[in-house]
């Protein structure tokens, strides 16, 4: 059973990504519609490069659920649901938080992947100030997703205290 919750956390996070695959994609046509892209005469690689790159990922996560969910949930562990307990439903919702949270982190960073690529391809200076600003705080968007995910009991019991 608890597979099943796990693969369909893979299926809600593949078409997360490929909505985000879908959006590289549009800039590769606003490319080929206009001839630049934002002014610049660049090559379509980065954006479809980027692009397989998610789909890959979001095809791997919809399509291989199931088994890849079999693999992180080993069968001695894999048990009936019953009752949760609160403390426990808050440590899933903090968990589910974290998890959007690393996977939006992920998606800005294939978009800044995209920009440094383009920008060594032209040799222009795209990246500004502002865009290591945000370099700087998905780094940290990224960090904060993982340790909600890797301590998600800690916080939930937290907030539980915090309730009471």
């Amino acid at each position: 059973m608890l597979n099943n919750y796990i693969a369909i956390a893979l299926r809600i996070t593949a078409i997360i990504f490929f909505f985000r695959g879908l959006k590289e994609f549009v800039a590769y046509i606003q490319y080929e519609l206009g001839g630049t892209y934002s002014g610049l005469d660049i090559s379509v690689w980065p954006f479809l490069f980027v692009a397989m790159i998610i789909w890959s990922f979001s095809y791997i996560a919809w399509f291989f659920a199931v088994p890849i969910s079999k693999i992180l949930v080993p069968e001695n562990i894999d048990f009936r649901i019953e009752a949760i307990p609160p403390i426990s439903l808050i440590a899933i919702f903090v968990a589910a938080i974290g998890l959007f949270v690393t996977v939006y982190s992920l998606i800005d960073a294939f978009y800044y992947l995209t920009l440094f690529l383009i920008s060594q391809e032209t040799g222009s200076v795209i990246i500004l100030s502002e865009t290591l600003a945000n370099v700087i705080a998905t780094a940290f968007e990224f960090t904060l997703g993982i340790m909600l995910l890797i301590k998600a009991r800690s916080v939930a019991s937290l907030i539980n205290k915090v309730a009471k």
